[in-house]
This record gives structure tokens, sequence and C-alpha cells, in this order.
């Protein structure tokens, strides 16, 4: 009896063992099987849905107007995993104008996949113009226009800049004013701002145009505003324009730097009937002014018409104002079929 108990728990003992076995196979088979489909799920992934991702930053969003810059350079990625890079739409993207621009790139990865990411940036003006001024001390002639730009200048990267001052100025009032000028552009940014002394002077009644006999070459160049076209040791010669003529006004000095004579000159080749006009315009203007000639020639030859006998030398026509501090002469003549108007006013005190 005892015999066959021990033989029966051996049997159980058996079974049980076997089925732990059993257990223990079915168990490492499901294991590897789960092991095999997530293994051949991850392949699947990795080569049919799997982008290989996109791994892009935006490192500079603003930039400064005018700068140098590329916008391919603000983009931070590993050039191992993006291997291109380009732009497909750049929201008329300009360095040289302010605002705020979407612009969309083309990223291809390792895996020659594409995809389209857009970036914000901005341009700004954040950088002040700058201010250079070429004269501190400017004479201006009572009521005369005051123009800045002739004494100082600026240059900015958005070409809105103006210079300005703060000041009361009338140039319509004579007095010494200090000004100090800034210049400033459109987004407020402001140069630091440099004084220059404005001298308003009552030039009304000149000798010569804004000059006075006896002036020195730096009185003379304070007011003459038209452009030299020479000088010399006793001369300024500038260019000058009367509806649409060219012309040149000479001044000129004695040795001790007086001013002594003025002269305006016009010159034709062709425009004879004209310059006659012109003189007739002028002489009427000079009248005006200085009253009636004191004397007064017009001499050519009567079996051609003026203008003809201009063309051909064979006119001249001369009015003298001899006045008080100084001699008035006005001509019109022709050497070398050049026709030539003057004007040339003699100082009586200051002589050559």
């Amino acid at each position: 009896m005892e015999k066959e108990t021990g033989e029966g728990i051996n049997e159980v003992d058996k079974i049980t063992q076997d089925t732990k076995t059993l257990k223990k196979h079915n168990k490492v088979a499901i294991i590897g099987g789960t092991i095999c489909i997530v293994c051949a799920l991850g392949v699947f992934y990795y080569l049919k849905i799997y982008d290989g991702g996109f791994p892009v930053s935006q490192s500079v969003d603003t930039y400064e107007l005018g700068s140098e810059q590329d916008i391919l350079d603000s983009l931070k990625y590993n050039e191992r995993k993006i291997i291109d890079v380009s732009i497909v739409d750049k929201d008329n993207f300009s360095i040289d104008k302010i605002g705020d621009y979407t612009v969309t790139f083309d990223l291809m990865n390792n895996r020659k996949n594409h995809k389209q990411i857009s970036y914000t940036y901005h341009v700004v003006d954040t950088i002040a113009p700058k201010l250079t001024v070429k004269q501190t001390e400017i004479y201006l002639a009572k009521g005369h226009d005051f123009d800045l730009n002739i004494y100082a200048s600026s240059t900015d990267a958005s070409n809105t800049d103006v210079i300005k001052y703060d000041e009361d100025f009338d140039e319509n009032v004579p007095g010494t004013y200090t000004l100090n000028i800034y210049a400033e552009d459109e987004s407020d940014n402001k140069s630091a701002s440099q004084p220059v002394t404005v001298v308003v002077e009552d030039r009304d009644n000149c000798d010569v145009n804004l000059a006075n006999f006896g002036d020195s070459r730096e009185v003379v160049k304070r007011y003459e505003t038209h452009e030299i076209a020479s000088e010399g040791d006793d001369m300024i010669v500038y260019i000058i324009e009367d509806n649409g003529r060219q012309g040149y006004l000479d001044y000129e000095f004695t040795d001790d730097d007086k001013l002594c004579e003025v002269m305006y000159v016009y010159q034709t080749d062709y425009e004879n009937d004209a310059f006659i006009n012109m003189y007739s315009v002028y002489k009427q203007d000079m009248a005006n002014k200085y009253g009636t000639p004191s004397i007064s020639k017009e001499n050519y030859d009567k079996s051609l018409s003026a203008a003809s006998a201009l063309w051909l030398g064979r006119y001249i026509q001369t009015d003298t104002w001899d006045l008080e501090n100084k001699k008035i002469v006005m001509a019109l003549y022709n050497s070398n079929y050049v026709t030539t108007l003057a004007i040339k006013y003699d100082s009586k005190e200051y002589a050559q």
C-alpha cells in the first residue's frame, strides 16, 4: 500500500514538472514571437513610415535695415541630417525695407524627404543717421532762403533722414543765431546734435548783387551762392544762369584784397535776336534801379537787320550809368561770330 502511494506521488511530480517545462517553453516562444513582431513593425515603420525627421531651428529672426545678411544663415541644423535648404517663398523680403516677413523654406533630410517650414523675420531700423557738418559759421543775407543742406549732410540706410533744428530762427531778422542741428529718420532715430552759428545780415543796399566795393574775397564768398567756375589771385568767377542761358559772374580784387570790379557776361553764337531782346530787358531793369543812362549808343549797318548786323560783327550797343561811387557800362557786341552781352560795374574808390 505504501509502495503504491509513493509511486503515485512520483507521477504527480513528474506531471507537474512537465507542465512547468511546457509553460516555460511557451513563454519563451511568446516572448520571442513578440520580439520578432516588434522588430518587424520597427523595420516597417523605419522603411515605410518614418520620414527621418527635420531637426531645424531659427537662430536669428531680426535684422538691422541695410545690413548684409543671408536668410539661409539664420537656420540652425546638422548638415549630416539636413542636406539641402532652399527658399520657396521670400514674401518679398528685403533687407532694405522695414517690415515683417514670413519666409518659407524647403528642407531635404538625409533620407531625401522634403518638408516646408515657415519662419517670421523682422527688418528694423535702430541706427541713427550719420551727420556731417561742413560749415559751423554761416552767413546769410536777410530775406534769403536758409538751406541747411548746403552746410551739412547726412546719410542713413533708410534714405528718410532729414536735417533739423529745434531753435527759433528767422532769416528775415538780422542777428546771430545758434542752432543745434541733427539728422532724424522716419524711425525716430536721431544723430547727436552739433551747434552752428548763423549770422543774418542786412545786404539789401549793396553795390552789386550781395557785395559792396571794398569787401574782401572772404566776404564775397559768404553771400555768393553760385558755383565757382574758377578762382585766381585777384578774381573769382561764378557760373550763373538766366532763363536757361548760362553765363559768368566775375569778381575782381585789388592787390590788398578789396573788391573793385564786377562783371556779368553772357555769350552765344546763334541767338542774336534773343540777345537783342535780352539787352532791352536788362536795360529797362537797370533804368528802373539807376535812372536814365548818362550815355546811350547803338551803331550798326542799317542796310541789315539788327540781328544780322550783330551776327556779322557790325553792331554795337552800349549804355553807361555814371553814379556817385561806381560806373556801370552795359554792352552788346559780336567778335569772331560770338555775341557777348556784358554788364560791368567799376568802383570809383577802389581801382585794380
